[in-house]
Parts: structure tokens; C-alpha cells; sequence
């Protein structure tokens, strides 16, 4: 997953600078964040507040959690959601 930001007078989209940008299964050898729950991401979906971000994984059958910084930067919340409604550790 990508963290952009927005620039509010352009309009213009940004990839946060490594590692911070983006968040992946794996951790892409360090140029990413390291999150669970991740295969197969096919669904984004950002808060009304804009304060977190909630990613649908359908190899992982889960939904992920994160917070969102004030620059922007993703922070996975602890646990995850499998499609049954468990909460899963993590």
C-alpha cells in the first residue's frame, strides 16, 4: 500500500520518502513499513475523519487497520479483522 499526500493547493499526490511511503506484507527488503494482513490487498478506504485507513486483503481474508499521522505516514493498528469478524492478534 502507498501513503501519498495531497498537495491542497495543486491538487498534486506525493509518495512519502522510504520507509514511511509504503507498507507491504513483506516489508520490500526495508524500503517499506512491515504489515500483516496484507495479500492480495484489493480495497482501500479512508476514514470520514481521515484519521485511519482500512485496507480488504483477499488472499489474507482479513481486513488491516491503520492510523494515519499528520504527515500522512500509516501506522498498523494492533490485530486485524478476519471475514468472520475475529479479531486476530498481531
Amino acid at each position: 500500500m502507498t501513503a501519498l499526500v495531497r498537495d491542497r493547493r495543486t491538487g498534486g499526490l506525493t509518495q512519502l520518502p522510504d520507509p514511511d511511503g509504503c507498507v507491504s506484507e513483506s516489508g520490500s527488503g526495508g524500503q517499506c513499513e512491515d504489515g500483516k494482513a496484507l495479500r492480495g490487498a484489493a480495497s482501500v478506504t479512508v476514514s470520514p475523519d481521515g484519521r485511519n485507513a482500512y485496507v480488504a486483503s483477499l488472499v489474507s481474508d482479513a481486513v488491516a487497520a491503520f492510523a494515519r499521522d499528520r504527515s500522512g505516514a500509516l501506522n498498523q493498528l494492533p490485530g486485524w479483522t478476519d471475514v468472520s469478524g475475529a479479531t486476530l492478534a498481531g
